[in-house]
């Protein structure tokens, strides 16, 4: 997946605003997540990263595996 070319868009119908390009990949325990990584993630600290990743995908367990995938603006 490194290398693969990804096109953003806000809405289904709408146009392509920006081009990305995946350049890692890897599976991280959700208690690894630093604080970095929290505002990387447009979040102002880790509890609110947290409340989000909650709200979205409805717990918090920090022995969970999770997906990273980093990308570059192409």
């Amino acid at each position: 997946m490194p290398g693969l070319l990804f096109f953003m868009k806000g809405r289904l119908r709408s146009p392509v605003f920006t081009y990305v390009r995946v350049i890692a990949v890897r599976r991280e325990r959700l208690d690894s997540i630093t604080k970095e990584d929290a505002h990387r993630e447009g979040c102002s600290s880790m509890g609110a990263y947290r409340k989000a990743f909650e709200k979205i995908y409805g717990f918090w367990d920090p022995d969970a595996g999770v997906w990273v995938v980093e990308f570059e603006l192409a």
